[in-house]
């Protein structure tokens, strides 16, 4: 009865939010993972992309091209993610340091983001937040890093069979004041091989 309530009140939630608020940038994604490899190919309303990436290691490692049509931006990437279980609940702490380029950067850029995080297994449904900050640095003085900004996230999980899952995630990006500036709703499919 109180995983059926979390999991009500979870979509309650989700289903006000879209409604209450102008989600006006949308993503799709679709993703094939093994134990150790995944690549992802995803779109939104301005690019898709491509992303090759490690899973379970010490340090894990990406590389991502997204295309607009226009310009072709290019980004490799090194994180770290922890997980610290109290309970039901699994709390995790996520670090990734990214170098981009390409032609929407005048310079090449180092974006850090550190996130913070929560999520609890519900049978099939996987609800989880999260708290993320972006920190940039440029080209030139790699050395002065500067906040961008916070986003919010909240989503679930949707085991489909044992090597299916569908993600949902509603995500409101923050200004330096913590003021919404950008919602986006994300929809996404893992299969695992």
């Amino acid at each position: 009865m109180k995983k059926t309530i979390i999991t009500a009140t979870l979509v309650v939630a989700l289903a006000s939010a879209v409604q209450a608020a102008d989600y006006d940038n949308t993503g799709v994604s679709i993703a094939a993972e093994s134990a150790t490899t995944g690549i992802s190919l995803s779109t939104n309303d301005t690019s898709r992309s491509i992303n090759v990436y490690t899973l379970g290691r010490s340090l894990d490692l990406g590389a991502v091209m997204a295309d607009n049509g226009t310009n072709r931006d290019y980004s490799l990437s090194v994180g770290k993610t922890l997980n610290m279980p109290v309970g039901s609940i699994t709390g995790y702490g996520k670090g990734e340091v990214d170098y981009n380029w390409g032609d929407t950067y005048t310079k090449s850029e180092m974006h850090f983001t550190p996130t913070l995080g929560a999520k609890i297994a519900l049978g099939k449904l996987t609800p989880y937040t999260e708290l993320g900050y972006l920190l940039k640095s440029t080209e030139g003085d790699f050395t002065s890093i500067n906040k961008v900004n916070p986003t919010v996230t909240v989503g679930t999980s949707l085991a489909l069979t044992a090597s299916s899952s569908l993600t949902a995630k509603l995500t409101n990006s923050l200004n330096s004041d913590w003021k919404s500036t950008d919602k986006e709703v994300g929809l996404g499919l893992v299969v695992k091989f």
